[in-house]
């Protein structure tokens, strides 16, 4: 699955802005449509400028795309730069009038990088920001041995990622080497800490979004400090849209198999499932730089030694091997080990678990 084009993002052009929205949704009926609606951010609140919407053109393999054009509109903030809001809608088939109706109201985009303040829509910046300039680049991955891990919520610890930098110096000064967050990606609610996932690839706005969390990692490198982050692969919130389209539509969802305790479960069955989560720990991995995963929920994910919970864990490790940062050498030669590192929530299996799997604690 490659994510390079999918999602949202705009260039500014001589006649406004140029957008691209393409998503994924494969196994939904030829005959329901996508549209998208998308608004600048300094017009969400004003009711005399309605969003625009643009209809999405199927194609193969559920891929679903449009470029469209947002021109500019006297008295609104329409084909300016800045920041466009946008979420998905679907429709059924024509009646007999040739009227749609509408089946999901709205949908979040599943592979957005940005949202809004609370994560309800998606964003993307026109044009888009400069490239992350990493200070640390030399930094190597302590081995197990040395890690004295923390574990925090961004915004209960301080605030959000800029907060979690003003306090290193005092996480520091308790011998700390290894940041453990728990969940950063923008939430709809936040009574569950994040562990209801929303969104897989956009980092909390309202803690600093994208370019903050990258500010926190570099500046933990820097610091000697080693940062994974709280992931969950095992359950989602019911309103991710690879439930919610697919429940609307009657139709079998390619990534979700049925409820589970903690919500609707991912269906590692599917390749379309195990190439979505691939996806996203090697975004995380390649984009910013994180040290490794804990796993939430490894105790209902793991099955056997070369099953579900085991094959993502087997390719977090293969695909570090790639990245200098956990090689000794900074080159995958033979003989040498990753020091990425993978933490399972596996109570009650955690022996099991480090022996079959390539986690490298529990």
């Amino acid at each position: 699955m490659d994510i390079a084009t999918l999602g949202a993002r705009g260039n500014v052009g001589a006649d406004g802005v140029d957008t691209h929205f393409e998503l994924l949704l494969p196994n939904l009926p030829a005959d329901h449509q996508i549209d998208v609606l998308v608004i600048h951010a300094d017009d969400r609140f004003n009711p005399d400028v309605p969003p625009r919407r643009f209809t999405l053109e199927p194609g193969a393999d559920g891929r679903y795309a449009v470029d469209a054009a947002i021109a500019p509109e006297d008295g609104t903030a329409f084909g300016r730069p800045g920041r466009y809001l946008y979420r998905y809608q679907q429709l059924g088939p024509p009646g007999e009038d040739g009227r749609r109706g509408v089946l999901t109201w709205w949908f979040m985009d599943p592979f957005a990088r940005m949202t809004d303040d609370v994560g309800q829509l998606a964003a993307f910046e026109a044009p888009a920001g400069a490239a992350f300039e990493w200070q640390k680049t030399d930094w190597k991955v302590p081995d197990l041995d040395r890690l004295v891990v923390y574990e925090l919520h961004v915004e209960e610890f301080n605030r959000d990622f800029a907060g979690v930098i003003d306090r290193l110096p005092y996480l520091k000064s308790l011998g700390v080497t290894c940041l453990e967050l728990m969940p950063v990606t923008s939430v709809k609610l936040d009574f569950d800490w994040g562990y209801g996932p929303l969104h897989y690839f956009a980092p909390a706005e309202r803690w600093g979004g994208p370019m903050g969390l990258r500010s926190l990692i570099d500046a933990c490198h820097q610091q000697g400090v080693a940062v994974i982050l709280d992931v969950v692969v095992q359950h989602v919130d019911p309103s991710f849209p690879y439930c919610q389209v697919y429940r609307d539509a009657s139709a079998n969802s390619p990534l979700i198999d049925g409820d589970g305790q903690f919500g609707p479960m991912i269906d590692f069955q599917q390749e379309f499932a195990q190439e979505f989560v691939r996806a996203v720990n090697r975004y995380w991995l390649d984009e910013f730089c994180v040290d490794g995963f804990r796993n939430d929920e490894v105790t209902d994910l793991y099955d056997t030694s070369t099953g579900r919970y085991a094959t993502v864990a087997y390719d977090v490790y293969q695909h570090s091997l790639s990245l200098p940062r956990f090689t000794p050498s900074g080159t995958a030669t033979a003989g040498e080990y990753s020091r990425v590192i993978q933490v399972a929530e596996a109570l009650g299996l955690a022996k099991t678990v480090l022996q079959e799997t390539y986690s490298s604690a529990a």
